[in-house]
């Protein structure tokens, strides 16, 4: 099987062509097929019906590769893990994607990298893993350096961060 990068959604489909039939592994394993299919991607395209084909056609002529498709599913975890609080699954998806990086730095967005580096330091710090205290303080002065994306809001706060007590403490 490839993954499909569907509008808004991944699908599963068999790995030759023609692609028939495609499964919506996050969705039950509704295996999806002719009309059904182009219903579906219809439906999250935004396209008008009469596009739905060339999308189609688009999403299975391109299949994902491997690390795209653990890259996507990883970059819908981060912000579930981050919303809830969980500083321990947030940490092991943000590293993970920094893995993928930087085995395809196509895989990520330059600010991807950085917000998954903010989300590792911010994990560590969370966690206060005084092992991890130097790496998580570069990572933070590493975005703050480097990413002209941040907005003066998320500067002061990561600035606040850094200047922490617990983590001055610890350098």
């Amino acid at each position: 099987f490839v993954g499909l990068n569907a509008p808004g959604h991944l699908l599963l489909a068999p790995a030759c062509a023609p692609r028939a039939f495609a499964v919506d592994c996050f969705g039950g394993g509704e295996l999806l097929c002719g009309a059904e299919l182009r219903r579906f991607v219809g439906s999250r395209s935004g396209q008008p019906p009469s596009a739905t084909a060339t999308v189609l056609e688009r999403i299975s002529s391109s299949p994902m590769r491997p690390l795209d498709w653990a890259a996507r599913i990883l970059r819908n975890l981060r912000p579930i893990y981050a919303g809830c609080g969980d500083a321990v699954r947030l940490l092991g998806v943000a590293e993970r994607s920094l893995i993928i990086s930087r085995a395809d730095p196509s895989c990520l967005s330059r600010q991807e990298v950085f917000a998954c580096e903010r989300d590792v330091a911010l994990a560590i710090l969370s966690l206060a893993d005084d092992t991890r205290a130097g790496e998580a303080h570069a990572l933070l002065r590493r975005s703050l350096e480097e990413d002209t994306s941040i907005g003066a809001r998320q500067r002061a706060q990561l600035t606040h961060v850094l200047s922490s007590p617990w983590l001055q403490e610890r350098l």
